[in-house]
């Protein structure tokens, strides 16, 4: 599966603000379930959170829309989230496989226009 990184900013608690992850709690544990290599940072953007794969932003949201504590299947917001990752993933799947096909030197052997060693 893709790497992803969330990008999350502070948001402020009880008169405090700094960086937290208790809200990603949900979100974490659905995208470990599904195998993707997940990384966490810090960033400075207040309230933000940032959902990167493949160096593009994929969605963005403010933090504080995501439950505190709350597991995926109970935060309508962290169902959105899988779903745009999910959907980014197959888009980046396909396009992989388009470019396999379309590479010449994958799709010709020695001795001609043979295509069986093409793996997809």
């Amino acid at each position: 599966m893709p790497a992803i990184i969330l990008h999350y900013g502070p948001y402020e608690a009880h008169g405090v603000i700094k960086h937290r992850t208790q809200r990603l709690h949900g979100l974490l544990t659905c995208l470990t379930a599904k195998q993707y290599e997940v990384e966490i940072v810090p960033s400075q953007y207040v309230n933000r959170l940032a959902i990167e794969m493949q160096g593009s932003i994929i969605f963005q949201c403010d933090i504080r829309n995501l439950l505190f504590n709350m597991e995926c299947e109970d935060d309508i917001i962290c169902q959105r989230l899988i779903a745009a990752i999910e959907e980014a993933a197959l888009k980046k799947q396909h396009v992989d496989c388009i470019l396999v096909i379309m590479s010449p030197h994958l799709c010709h052997s020695k001795q001609g226009n043979d295509i069986e060693n093409l793996k997809i």
